[in-house]
């Protein structure tokens, strides 16, 4: 019960203060979770699918939680770890660039992982004798082997140039840093400024990110209501009265495939 004070306390205050919004994203947020349980399947199980394939050391860390001990444990484990996984899973993808969502699920992954190179792979199949020692010095090896060209490969990025999955989306920190400089030169408080959310903060101005934007044209967007009552934005993020258009990568790796609008934008700018 007093874990859900802070909620009563905060849901109190909303629904005295601005009742209206707090219900209105209360509807948005349930209606954003309420797909079709064969359409709930097919995400769980494409997540399932793609972040075993994709990192190796996930799969080890499930592999590992059934060598955890004790067995009360490794049922706790099985619950932290599920159960977030079935509530967010089955209405968001969590890899590429939604790979943050599991970011609450990796500290049991390590667990796992952990208990595969302390107890090897008779902790995992159960009813068999202890294995052998050479077999153990093989599982350690093994285990030595991952961590030791894990760590070397990141050496080589922290000494070189850092290579993740989401580098076609990211923006030159230099390039970022120039516009920004620039864009703070030529503009004045009240100029409308659309750009990507990465610089967007950088900016001194009255600015909107593509999906305000598009959301403005009156496109659906993935993250924002299309029924988005007008008083609730501090001002209109129409693209055509922006003074600039800042268009990176994001726009044309993601933005312009997954938001409605962002094309037609990125056509009249250019």
């Amino acid at each position: 019960m007093i874990a859900l004070l802070p909620l009563g306390v905060f849901t109190a205050v909303s629904l005295l203060t601005v009742p209206d919004a707090y219900l209105f994203d209360w509807q948005f947020t349930l209606s954003r979770v309420r797909l079709p349980l064969i359409a709930q399947l097919r995400n769980l199980t494409t997540n399932m699918v793609t972040l075993l394939s994709q990192s190796g050391w996930l799969a080890v860390g499930v592999v590992g939680i059934f060598a955890i001990k004790p067995a009360r444990l490794q049922e706790l484990v099985w619950l932290f770890l599920l159960v977030p996984f079935v509530v967010i899973g089955r209405t968001a993808a969590l890899y590429s660039l939604s790979f943050y969502y599991t970011i609450p699920l990796l500290p049991w992954f390590a667990l796992g992982s952990a208990a595969l190179v302390r107890h090897g792979t008779n902790g995992v199949m159960t009813g068999q004798n202890k294995m052998a020692a050479d077999k153990k010095w093989g599982i350690l090896l093994l285990a030595g082997l991952l961590v030791g060209g894990s760590s070397w490969l990141l050496a080589k990025q922290v000494n070189g140039r850092v290579e993740t999955a989401v580098d076609p989306f990211l923006i030159d920190a230099n390039a970022a840093q120039e516009t920004a400089d620039f864009l703070n030169g030529h503009i004045q408080p009240d100029d409308l400024v659309i750009a990507s959310p990465t610089l967007a903060w950088m900016i001194n101005g009255r600015v909107a990110d593509f999906q305000l934007a598009a959301l403005a044209s009156g496109n659906e967007t993935p993250h924002i209501p299309t029924d988005l009552p007008a008083e609730r934005q501090l001002f209109d993020a129409d693209y055509q009265r922006a003074r600039f258009v800042v268009i990176d990568q994001l726009w044309h790796n993601w933005a312009q495939f997954n938001v409605p609008g962002v094309a037609q934008i990125m056509a009249d700018a250019a």
